[in-house]
């Protein structure tokens, strides 16, 4: 998953060579309104198999995950249809017809997303966890060919176009491996089939609190386009690749320590225990996170990517608020604390006091007049908060 982290960093640094400052912006806004459009598509689908498909893969129930699978992929593209239909008769009612080929990949974008989460959750699921890195692994080597190719031949749509190509490729190959799985001589019956996931309303809790979390941190390259410019939101999406870099360590980690607080609690592990592990793993991100912006900051401002810094505006200010927006994002494994000791509405609680801090911080920059580096400080002191907020909720309701 390390090197596919690195592909995917490389990638953005590569797009933002070849496409212009605006290219870039609109390019990072239809990449970001998909993935969020994703998360609300899956409607809780997604987030309920974080539990359900273990559970029916150890109960040797695996046929059940593959069908439960292809039966939200087909759920959730006809809701993808739906939805661009409606948004595309608002949009052309609305006289807003150059939207409509942004919407027509914004929605190709979230189907393509919500396939391979759909079936890396299955793969998750198995013994065979290699799987999953190489799924990781081919769709980031097949966006940074068909993604750099289509922005050198075509500009943004064509840097999309792979990415999405991309995101097919790696779904279609995680099925493949899925069905190869479950149908293998240790398979249970046919009979499996017509079993259904068990309910669990946690997942739609955490639902929420993604929706809650997300809507801020994808939707703000559109907030930025709309009271910036196009120019502005590009190098606002430059910006985000150095927060790309410690997101990408506490998004591999968390993938193995996330499980492993979970089977701590099952254990009989105390709660302060568990926020000791988060926090060693925590800081243990923040410290190779700081020691890899360090080394980005001296390429940028000194060399060998000084031409690049300047093409976008890069200020040591904005450098510096970054790079602390990118540290909270060790509340993750906060998360996932949360999720073993079943408290994933005191999880969606935090999310909302971030989502309530950044709704009055982007009327701030509006009513103020606030420049970008200050709204990306308000959006780390929001995730303070969301951080801080998880802590007392952890404590406040501790049983043991």
């Amino acid at each position: 998953m390390g090197t596919a982290a690195v592909l995917t960093l490389a990638r953005g640094f590569i797009l933002a060579v070849i496409l212009d400052v605006e290219g870039f912006g609109v390019y990072a806004i239809v990449a970001s309104v998909g993935l969020f459009a994703s998360n609300v598509l899956s409607f809780g689908r997604i987030e309920g198999f974080m539990k359900s498909f273990p559970r029916l893969w150890m109960a040797g129930q695996r046929r059940s995950v593959v069908a439960s699978a292809d039966r939200a992929l087909l759920d959730v593209s006809l809701r993808a249809v739906a939805s661009c239909v409606f948004a595309g008769i608002l949009i052309y009612a609305l006289s807003l017809n150059d939207y409509l080929s942004i919407l027509f990949f914004i929605v190709l974008f979230s189907v393509g997303s919500i396939a391979y989460n759909i079936y890396s959750s299955g793969i998750r699921s198995t013994t065979e966890l290699r799987l999953f890195g190489f799924g990781n692994l081919v769709r980031a080597t097949t966006a940074i060919a068909f993604g750099v190719l289509g922005a050198w031949l075509a500009g943004w749509p064509g840097a999309v176009v792979g990415e999405i190509v991309a995101a097919a490729v790696a779904a279609l190959l995680m099925r493949c491996w899925l069905v190869r799985l479950a149908e293998s001589t240790t398979a249970p019956s046919p009979d499996a089939l017509t079993v259904d996931p068990p309910r669990d309303y946690g997942g739609y809790w955490i639902f929420v609190s993604i929706i809650l979390v997300s809507a801020p941190l994808y939707l703000d390259r559109l907030f930025v386009g709309h009271v910036f410019g196009a120019a502005s939101a590009g190098s606002y999406a430059f910006v985000l690749l150095f927060y790309m870099i410690n997101s990408t360590i506490v998004a591999i980690i968390v993938q193995s320590v996330g499980p492993q607080l979970v089977m701590m609690e099952r254990s009989g592990a105390t709660l302060l225990r568990q926020v000791k592990t988060a926090s060693a793993w925590s800081a243990a991100c923040i410290f190779a996170g700081a020691a890899q912006l360090a080394a980005a900051a001296f390429a940028v401002f000194v060399w060998p990517l000084e031409s690049l810094g300047d093409k976008y505006g890069v200020t040591v200010g904005t450098f510096v608020a970054i790079s602390f927006l990118s540290f909270f994002r060790v509340s993750e494994f906060f998360d996932w604390l949360m999720i073993s000791r079943d408290r994933e509405k005191d999880m969606t609680t935090a999310s909302a006091l971030f989502f309530a801090t950044t709704v009055l911080g982007a009327g701030a920059v509006i009513q103020f007049d606030l420049s970008l580096e200050q709204l990306i400080w308000l959006l780390a002191l929001a995730r303070g908060i969301q951080l801080a907020a998880q802590l007392i909720l952890l404590f406040r309701h501790q049983t043991r």
